[in-house]
C-alpha cells in the first residue's frame, strides 16, 4: 500500500528567501507608519530653522542648530532605547528568526530615513555658516600676506648686509639668521597655501 507522501519543510534557505521578498515588496504596514509617526513627533520638538529670506545673526544661527541638535539626540536616544526594549520583548513570543531581523530592519530604516531628513533640512544652513566661516578665514590670511612678504623682505636684507659688511662673521651667527629665514619662509608659504585652498572651495560653497 502506497504511503502518503508529505510535503518536505522548508529549509532554512527557503525561509529567508520568502522573508527576502517580504521585504522587498512589502507594502508599508501600520507598524511602519506608526514608526514615522512617532518620529514626526519627534521633529515637533526642534526649533524651527530660520526664514531664509530673513537670516539671523551667524551666531544665532548656531545657536540654533546647536539647540536642535541637543533636543535631536535627546528625543532619539529615548526614542531608540525605547524602540529596541520592545522589540527585545516582542522577540520572546516570536519564533522566526527571519521576522525578527525583518522588525530590527524595518525600526533601524525608519529612524535612519528620520535623521536623514533632518540632517537635509539643515545642510542649507551649515554649507552658510561654513561659507561665512571660509571668507572670513580667507580676509585674515590675506592680511597676513603683506607681513609676512616685508618681514621675510627685512629678514635677507639683514643677510645681504652681514655678508657684504662682515664677510668673516662667526658662521654660528649666520646659520642663526638662516633660520629666521626659512622659518619666515615656510609661514609666508603656508599662508599663500591656506589662500590658495580656500579660493578654490568658495566657488563650491
Amino acid at each position: 500500500m502506497a504511503q502518503p507522501q508529505t510535503k518536505p519543510a522548508p529549509t532554512r534557505a527557503a525561509a529567508a528567501g520568502d522573508w527576502v521578498a517580504r521585504i522587498a515588496f512589502a507594502e508599508e504596514s501600520p507598524a511602519q507608519l506608526e514608526l514615522r509617526a512617532a518620529l514626526r513627533r519627534i521633529a515637533q520638538h526642534l526649533e524651527p530653522l530660520p526664514d531664509p529670506l530673513a537670516p539671523p545673526e551667524r551666531q544665532e544661527v548656531m545657536d540654533i542648530l546647536n539647540r536642535r541638535e541637543s533636543v535631536l539626540h535627546q528625543h532619539v536616544h529615548t526614542f531608540y532605547t525605547q524602540g529596541l526594549e520592545r522589540l527585545a520583548r516582542a522577540d520572546l513570543g516570536r519564533g522566526n528568526a527571519f521576522e525578527t531581523i525583518f522588525e530590527h530592519a524595518r525600526f533601524l530604516d525608519e529612524l535612519l530615513r528620520f535623521a536623514f531628513e533632518t540632517s537635509l533640512d539643515e545642510l542649507p544652513w551649515h554649507v552658510a555658516l561654513q561659507k561665512i566661516s571660509a571668507e572670513r578665514e580667507l580676509a585674515f590670511n590675506r592680511s597676513l600676506l603683506p607681513q609676512k612678504e616685508q618681514k621675510l623682505e627685512q629678514m635677507r636684507s639683514v643677510r645681504r648686509r652681514m655678508a657684504e659688511d662682515h664677510p668673516d662673521a662667526d658662521p654660528e651667527e649666520l646659520a642663526y639668521f638662516a633660520n629666521i629665514e626659512a622659518t619666515l619662509e615656510k609661514e609666508l608659504a603656508d599662508v599663500r597655501r591656506s589662500v590658495a585652498r580656500i579660493e578654490a572651495q568658495l566657488p563650491v560653497l
